[in-house]
């Protein structure tokens, strides 16, 4: 007998940006805090967008292949699936 499809609904679709976002932000506020905090003496003389420049290319990286995949691996998501049932039918 088949199985019917898992279904995603709407709500789910804007839990999972809601979660995402929040676990986004919660890696994204520390990293450039700490980043302007270590790079401010050094670019405190500099154009803003200069500034911006300099901080995004190493908060990027930090971001990317530090970051958001421990973000990722520690905090539950709500795209999670359900373990998987057999039935005798």
């Amino acid at each position: 007998m088949n199985r019917p499809v898992p279904f995603t609904t709407p709500a789910a679709v804007r839990s999972d940006r809601g979660r995402l976002a929040v676990a986004t932000w919660l890696g994204v506020y520390p990293v450039l805090t700490a980043v302007a905090w270590l790079l401010d003496p050094v670019l405190a003389d500099l154009p803003l967008a200069l500034r911006t420049l300099a901080m995004s290319a190493l908060m990027v990286p930090i971001m990317v292949y530090v970051v958001m995949p421990w973000i990722q691996r520690h905090l539950p998501t709500a795209a999670a699936q359900p373990s998987a049932q057999t039935s005798d039918c």
